[in-house]
């Protein structure tokens, strides 16, 4: 009996499992493609890896929907304490870590426990977070300060102190070869505004437009928001828009401060302000010690804290001299 047929069926069986177990997975896959469920994982995965870049913290994840108030926590007896600190998208993500990094190093100093840094996209996202109920201390926008959820939260004994005193400005910068001689000349142009609840970013310029009768988005040309001074002040740089409204301390600190100019001016308004979470006098007591020590706030182009209160941002006029 012939069994050299038999030997052949046994030994392609034998190659082909060698064969499915050494050929990677990748190889097999339908010649089509990737099915939505393998992009949907790849997408996934590349969405927190762009979160832990932009946003470095530690024990913080952004969460999706609506918040719900929460009850303060409570260490373990013996466990360091944590507190959370949350930046508003005064800056981009990444630039925003590293200006408050500083900060956060003496808050953990001063309270003796971990400090997690919170950012949020917007400015309503990051009033959200607050509302909330688990943020400890905040540094906010000016213009975002009549939230009354966070209000509610927050107290606001402290702003930023600049070498200039207590207030800062917005500007409207163009680039420095730019031949625009005043606001009139900038009609029709692509501008960059930082948040619709930002005060310098877009808050300030539109009341000046308003009080001169104008309408500030049908006298620009294209317009968009880029959730950040820094960001703002980039694009009129590289020539991605051709004016901007920024915070004009911002301003003083961005590497491209040198490639553009300032066009306008506001008034002074009252700075930023340094909230805390009623009922957790610690909080404050940390502030104070922080107040007077200019290193932990140099990275934020401020010089220290001023005391303050809600009612200093109760009656600001938006309304240019």
């Amino acid at each position: 009996m012939n069994r050299r047929p038999l030997l052949w069926v046994l030994l392609v069986f034998v190659l082909g499992v060698v064969v499915a177990m050494l050929v990677p997975r990748t190889l097999l896959r339908s010649p089509v493609g990737p099915t939505a469920q393998d992009k949907q994982v790849e997408q996934n995965e590349q969405d927190e890896q762009d979160e832990q870049v932009e946003n470095p913290v530690v024990g913080d994840r952004a969460v999706d929907g609506p918040t719900t108030a929460l009850a303060p926590r409570k260490p373990d007896a013996g466990a360091r304490a944590s507190y959370r600190v949350l930046l508003s998208a005064i800056w981009s993500p990444s630039d925003g870590y590293e200006r408050v990094s500083g900060l956060v190093s003496c808050l953990e100093r001063e309270l003796g426990g971990t400090v997690a840094l919170v950012q949020r996209r917007t400015y309503a996202e990051a009033n959200a977070r607050i509302a909330s109920g688990d943020i400890d201390i905040a540094l906010i926008c000016t213009g975002a300060t009549g939230d009354r959820a966070v209000r509610q939260q927050m107290d606001a004994p402290y702003r930023l102190k600049f070498r200039r005193g207590a207030s800062y400005r917005a500007v409207v910068v163009v680039r420095s070869a730019d031949p625009a001689g005043s606001l009139d000349d900038l009609k029709g142009s692509s501008v960059a505004w930082v948040d619709v609840d930002s005060l310098t970013g877009y808050m300030a310029l539109r009341a000046d437009f308003e009080k001169r009768g104008l309408d500030l988005e049908t006298w620009f040309g294209s317009g968009t928001f880029t959730h950040g001074h820094d960001r703002s002040v980039r694009a009129v740089a590289v020539g991605l828009v051709r004016a901007a409204s920024v915070d004009e301390e911002v301003l003083l600190q961005s590497e491209y401060r040198d490639q553009v100019r300032v066009l306008w001016r506001s008034k002074e308004f009252p700075s930023p302000p340094i909230l805390a979470r009623r009922g957790r006098p610690e909080l404050r007591s940390a502030l104070d010690r922080l107040a007077t020590q200019p290193a932990c706030f140099t990275a934020l182009g401020a010089v220290g804290l001023e005391p303050s209160a809600w009612a200093v941002y109760d009656d600001v006029d938006l309304a240019q001299p």
